[in-house]
């Protein structure tokens, strides 16, 4: 790659921000639809960019054209996913979530482990979203304002059959319940195990923010806890009050084992090594300018007898890195014509296509007789002529 020759400093801290940018949203994306359709597009425009460059005109215009008509379509379906994004993204949002110096206390989460037991045993289906660092209000949609005091007795009225709101989601804050009946997102992503709209809408959530959500299975009588975009089926009441005082409270990281360390390394080592192969191509691409070096000849009669002074000239040329890049003596040159009477020369030069020639120094060199020559040898062509 010849502009990674001329790598600078700046160049170095744009390939590494970039790299860590695109990476961090890799992560937020990682397991959705739209990190598909994000690996789509790029492939699009890399498809384009090759064609380009073989010369497949017809094939290049129409990836093009596939690929701008794409940007809108998925503005348009994506638009939620990019305003979450964003708004995790604003550094004041990060400001504001900091201002909180202690975690939310939940002091009824673990004996809420035996009332959903209890629904399990009996066949009763449950949505319980405990929010931790992150701010659901954006995500969690519809439900009724309850804001009673969190208890079993009020889980379980909530996720009767008869209840208009069992089968939404109930939200709690603290040790109070400020929702019931809510809408959550769905999970993006292929759920490993044979589950319903309840567990998709946990795994959804979890996805998209550091909640918790607690799921009761209907059908299986199985209680699961999502984080992070995984569920995890509970064993017993003892292990889901445990998960619950381990986890509520600041966030902490995704578990991250063996397997995904190493894929999300070599995810990490493909976005690097594709930014740099697109920061060359823009490197090369951008106009730039350098002086060459280039040897001075001498054409017309008696231009063996003569030598330029000086014998070489500079030229400065202007152009795309990558053809800058691979003229050698063989492409630029340039000279001078023996000139009629005595007096200095006009230098000529010339350069491949694509480059221009900004200036030449000297622009004028004088022609003195080579050692061995005298003047009369010099002039001796023109007296026979």
């Amino acid at each position: 790659m010849n502009g990674l020759s001329q790598l600078r400093w700046q160049d170095a801290v744009d390939v590494v921000v970039l790299t860590l940018v695109l990476y961090r949203i890799y992560l937020w994306l990682r397991g959705t639809v739209a990190l598909q359709v994000a690996v789509g597009m790029l492939t699009l425009v890399a498809a384009a960019y090759a064609a380009s460059e073989l010369g497949l005109l017809l094939t290049a215009y129409l990836l093009q054209g596939v690929s701008a008509v794409s940007v809108l379509v998925i503005v348009v379906i994506f638009r939620d996913e990019i305003r979450r994004a964003l708004t995790r993204a604003s550094p004041l949002r990060l400001l504001v979530s900091r201002r909180d110096g202690s975690p939310v206390e939940h002091p009824e989460l673990p004996p809420l482990a035996e009332t959903l037991f209890g629904l399990a045993r009996r066949h009763l289906g449950a949505l319980i979203v405990v929010p931790r660092r992150d701010s659901i209000k954006d995500l969690v949609t519809g439900g009724v304002a309850v804001d009673a005091v969190l208890t079993g007795p009020l889980v379980e009225a909530i996720f009767q059959k008869t209840s208009p709101l069992h089968d939404g989601a109930v939200v709690v804050a603290g040790d109070r319940v400020v929702k019931a009946g809510a809408l959550l997102p769905l999970a993006e992503q292929a759920l490993p195990l044979p589950v319903g709209t309840r567990h998709a809408a946990a795994v959804g959530l979890s996805e998209v923010s550091d909640a918790l959500v607690i799921a009761v299975s209907e059908e299986r009588g199985v209680v699961s806890l999502a984080e992070h975009g995984n569920l995890t089926v509970m064993p017993d009441a003892a292990t889901l009050a445990r998960c619950l005082r381990e986890l509520v409270g600041p966030a902490p990281a995704p578990p991250m084992v063996r397997g995904r360390l190493v894929r999300d390394s070599l995810v990490l080592g493909t976005i690097f090594v594709g930014v740099v192969a697109a920061w060359n191509i823009v490197a090369n691409a951008r106009d730039a300018e350098e002086e060459r070096q280039v040897a001075i000849e001498i054409r017309g009669t008696g231009a063996a007898r003569l030598e330029p002074v000086p014998t070489e000239v500079t030229l400065r040329l202007r152009g795309p890195r990558r053809i800058l890049a691979g003229p050698g003596g063989e492409d630029l040159r340039a000279w001078v014509n023996v000139p009629k009477s005595g007096g200095d020369a006009q230098v000529g030069a010339s350069a491949p296509p694509g480059v221009e020639i900004v200036a030449v120094r000297p622009a004028r060199v004088k022609l003195v007789p080579a050692p061995g020559t005298s003047d009369a040898d010099v002039r001796s062509p023109e007296r026979t002529r």
